[in-house]
């Protein structure tokens, strides 16, 4: 399912968020319900958070490099994302992203195949908090 994307968007694979945040995706949903719906939702593969200034993005950057996920990396002589992706809502990943597909106002990760397009007015069809 592509996930709509909004200002200036923090993309983060759920596998990403299973193996490093405390407690796993399951405890990033209990600890964010507050988030979901508004500026955050996800889909199968991945979650969207979101800021609408750089400021505010640095600090979701930060957050999330705290728990051990490697933001910007270089690899073969080319900065890139690696765990986490940052994206605006016009254009591509503000670095190559290989994990992720931005197209139509929307980003999908390159393992999903489905059509539904996820946003904050849908999201809680799919939400169950735990």
């Amino acid at each position: 399912m592509p996930i709509a994307l909004e200002f200036l968007n923090f993309i983060i694979p759920i596998e990403k968020i299973g193996s490093h945040y405390p407690g796993g995706f399951s405890a990033f949903k209990t600890h964010y319900t507050h988030l979901i719906g508004g500026r955050g939702w996800f889909d199968n593969y991945l979650v969207r958070d979101g800021a609408v200034n750089p400021m505010d993005m640095e600090l979701l950057v930060g957050e999330w490099e705290s728990y051990g996920l490697k933001g910007a990396t270089e690899e073969n002589g080319e900065m890139v994302w690696m765990d986490f992706c940052v994206t605006d809502t016009f254009g591509s990943p503000t670095l190559r992203c290989n994990w992720l597909i931005v197209e139509n106002q929307s980003a999908r990760h390159t393992a999903d195949a489905s059509e539904l397009l996820v946003h904050r007015d849908n999201v809680a069809d799919m939400f169950q908090p735990e």
